[in-house]
């Protein structure tokens, strides 16, 4: 098999309107890296969820990577070992999901609305201030900004429930806001939405586009693609089509791509192999390649691919729809300097599988 020309991948890229430039086209996406601190000593409650951003952001920017965070609110998939009553756009309730158990939320008031407004642009600030490139808003996989933007689960009757006007009216008050308290256009605005719900009544792929287009409009330099919820989990493949190219939402991707001028499309999810994310670079299905699970097990593999040192990411024996909490495993042995385990091993994945292994992370960070 003949080499494959990497150069495109290895190619920097311009952002429009914060004029950064990322050094390749491969980005790692944000997973459950989980960077606060937490104790479980109750006299100790103020110590919990206080961010780490200043250290984290130094030590990912020292090699010349953008940084951008992602920024996320749980809504009514909080578990309930945390939350004994979450808050959600409505009362929706959500189904249980790999092991974890959700109480009904109830709707958040206006008062709340408008308060978490403004903690999402406080949030802003406070990366600003530490260092960061930029902001990314998570708004995809069932999580409270989705939660608003659903029709399936959003039942408002307000100005945040009804119409696609009303229902994306949230998500465009928080990116005003966070310009208005970071104005330095250098700051890159972000998001990640879904492609489609994949549930019946769910987000659709023709509001997808339309919220695409508008937040385009309003200045986001990166939009990343992905989909489902934890009711509809589409973390893997379900069409011949995609299996043959990998990314699970490439498809989607190519009919948002013609319609962007200045947003770059970032797709994440189910790229193995340079030649597969070389093609979709080519092709102008995206402009970013976003790697996830294959980085947790090799975190230098963007620079391995792009030296030509390997073709595709190391095999992952963990069942797909298993491999976030295997993937949670391996950023506990980064964070904790410990080899990474690896899912090539059998012996391994028989451990993770009978749950024979030790917790994660420790009662304190």
């Amino acid at each position: 098999m003949s080499a494959v020309d990497v150069s495109l991948i290895a190619s920097p890229l311009t952002l429009h309107h914060s004029g950064k430039v990322a050094p390749n086209r491969l980005a790692k996406s944000a997973m459950t890296e989980r960077l606060c601190v937490w104790s479980d000593d109750p006299a100790e409650a103020g110590y919990r969820g206080q961010p780490t951003p200043a250290p984290v952001i130094a030590a990912a920017k020292a090699y010349g990577s953008v940084v951008i965070v992602q920024v996320t609110h749980a809504g009514r998939q909080t578990q309930n070992t945390i939350a004994e009553v979450p808050v959600s756009s409505s009362d929706v309730e959500c189904p249980s999901f790999g092991g974890m158990t959700f109480n009904k939320p109830r709707p958040m008031t206006i008062a709340e609305i408008e308060d978490l407004v403004d903690r999402f642009a406080y949030t802003a600030k406070v990366l600003y201030d530490a260092g960061a490139d930029g902001i990314q808003l998570h708004a995809a996989h069932g999580y409270l900004l989705s939660q608003f933007l659903s029709p399936r689960v959003n039942h408002r009757t307000d100005k945040y429930g009804g119409s696609y006007e009303n229902r994306s009216r949230l998500l465009f008050e928080i990116t005003d806001a966070i310009r208005a308290r970071v104005p330095d256009t250098k700051f890159i605005m972000s998001i990640k939405i879904n492609s489609a719900d994949f549930s019946d009544g769910g987000f659709s792929p023709e509001e997808s586009k339309q919220t695409v287009l508008r937040l385009e409009a309003a200045g986001m330099d990166i939009i990343e693609l992905s989909g489902g919820t934890y009711e509809s989990r589409v973390f893997m493949h379900k069409k011949e089509s995609t299996i043959k190219r990998e990314a699970y939402f490439v498809e989607f991707a190519e009919n948002i791509r013609p319609h962007l001028e200045t947003a770059k499309l970032m797709v994440t999810g189910g790229d193995r192999s340079a030649h597969a994310m070389a093609d979709a670079l080519r092709s102008h299905a995206c402009d970013i390649v976003g790697l996830g699970r294959p980085l947790t097990a090799e975190p230098d593999l963007s620079a391995s691919l792009i030296a030509g040192k390997t073709a595709k990411a190391k095999a992952n024996l963990v069942p797909e729809p298993l491999q976030s909490g295997s993937s949670i495993l391996q950023l506990a042995d980064i964070g904790h300097g410990k080899p990474v385990r690896s899912l090539e091993d059998e012996a391994v994945v028989a451990a993770f599988l009978g749950g024979q292994v030790a917790p994660a992370y420790p009662a304190r960070l």
